[in-house]
């Protein structure tokens, strides 16, 4: 009688318990997506961005020669600024500080004295922003010109103009191009760059 007793209501709840109805099952949350038109649209602000700016290259007798990212409507003067300002040797009349950049351009500022080299034409026809003479560079005798007039020529500065000098004054005045070759720190190719801008006179 007494384990009939404890049975029934074990049964009673065991019955309870399989009346009762499972729970729902859990849902997993998932983010929601960025609309389409928020992600173009970032795009298309990033692309406008890229093409509202200028990407020019600044070389010659200015601090710091590479390449420089500059808004529309910037000027000469923005770009050289950039690029750490005028060096003391640099020539300010060699670029129009006022003009317009416009985008793959190349800024060369000259020094003083220094002849422009001859450059072609781009493909947008622009030349670069140096004041161009008309007629070519007047060459310098490697014979009688100072260290001054030598330290203009592309590619030669102050350091080797005065190794000219010296190893002129030394060995006599320079009977062909060539010999150059003799001075400390003169290349080959140093020498056949000279040759538009030099002349050796007797």
């Amino acid at each position: 009688m007494r384990r009939l007793l404890v049975l029934v209501p074990l049964a009673i709840a065991a019955l309870l318990a399989l009346r009762r109805p499972a729970p729902p099952p859990a849902i997993a949350s998932v983010p929601a997506a960025k609309p389409a038109s928020s992600q173009h649209s970032r795009k298309g602000q990033s692309l406008a961005k890229a093409s509202s700016q200028s990407v020019v290259y600044v070389v010659g007798a200015i601090a710091r020669a590479g390449l420089y990212r500059l808004p529309s409507g910037a000027r000469v003067n923005d770009a050289i600024e950039r690029a750490g300002g005028l060096l003391e040797s640099a020539d300010p009349a060699s670029v129009n500080l006022a003009e317009r950049v416009s985008d793959g351009e190349e800024i060369r500022v000259l020094r003083v004295g220094e002849a422009v080299p001859a450059r072609p034409r781009s493909k947008k026809g622009k030349k670069a922003h140096t004041l161009a003479a008309a007629a070519a560079p007047v060459p310098i005798d490697l014979n009688t010109a100072d260290e001054s007039a030598l330290a203009s020529i592309p590619g030669i500065g102050p350091t080797l103009a005065a190794r000219i000098v010296e190893y002129r004054r030394i060995n006599g005045p320079f009977a062909s191009l060539d010999e150059l070759a003799d001075v400390a720190g003169m290349t080959q190719r140093r020498i056949d760059a000279m040759g538009t801008y030099v002349t050796v006179g007797s």
